[in-house]
């Protein structure tokens, strides 16, 4: 079991010779290798700009982009995102090339797990700091990986309230007695694709939001390459961003705990 860290207190921090850096964690994937019984651990920081640090003006480079790192044990995988489809967006480097040593802050609160169908709902409400934990799994591979990250975004309704939300889907769900519902969707988060091995976990790792509304599945939109639809109207080859557009729906274990 991986216990749930803090994550409004959880950071990793690049020490010197060059100036520190602290990142906070946005979310924690653990990759595990069945087969080896070995584990990694990957922390995906938040988001920031291109920047030149410690300057009288000009902060922001011209050319600006998102920089988003996830830390590995040996090895970073580095996203950066400008505003047009950039060959070096995603790169897998070594700890040294990146951004060499860190210090890592992950303090472990006491955490109790929801179980029941009213629980979510009521910590909801009771505006408790909320980490889930969506672990995924290739049996024929023999991996798996368990996706932590503080809940951002999540929607609750009561029985009593749910009638006029199921005409505006063609699937509502099915309510039973006088309970709740509950369904999460937040991100970013690190992906992890475990359809085939690789002796890189670093390679699996794929930015990507989150949403499940039961315990036993849960739906991923993973951030690729997207075609501008403007183009399809002007006659002329389509222009192409990255977005959240690629979804993917596994069979899962979801978690979820609120802070004590």
């Amino acid at each position: 079991m991986m216990k749930p860290i803090d994550y409004g207190r959880s950071y990793y921090v690049t020490l010197p010779p060059a100036d520190e850096i602290r990142f906070a964690v946005e979310s924690r994937t653990r990759i595990i290798d069945d087969q080896t019984g070995e584990s990694e651990d990957y922390l995906q920081a938040a988001s920031c700009k291109c920047e030149d640090s410690f300057v009288e003006s000009g902060i922001f480079r011209e050319d600006n982009y998102d920089f988003l790192p996830i830390r590995g044990p040996t090895r970073w995988v580095v996203f950066r995102r400008h505003a047009w489809l950039n060959p070096n967006y995603r790169e897998i480097v070594g700890s040294d090339e990146a951004l060499g040593p860190t210090k890592v802050h992950l303090p472990e609160p006491a955490y109790e797990e929801l179980i029941g169908e009213d629980a979510a709902y009521r910590a909801t409400l009771d505006f408790r700091p909320l980490v889930a934990q969506t672990e995924i799994w290739n049996a024929d591979q023999q991996l798996r990986a368990v996706i932590e990250y503080p809940i951002k975004t999540m929607n609750t309704v009561t029985a009593a309230e749910y009638s006029h939300l199921t005409a505006q889907v063609d699937n509502p769900m099915t309510m039973s007695g006088e309970g709740s519902l509950y369904q999460i969707d937040t991100g970013p988060i690190a992906f992890a694709d475990l359809s085939q091995r690789s002796d890189c976990h670093a390679e699996r790792l794929s930015l990507a939001f989150v949403g499940f509304n039961s315990p036993h599945a849960a739906e991923f939109i993973i951030e690729a390459p997207t075609a501008i639809r403007e183009a399809e109207h002007t006659g002329r080859a389509p222009a192409q961003t990255r977005h959240y557009i690629k979804r993917v729906r596994l069979t899962a274990r979801n978690r979820i705990y609120a802070m004590i």
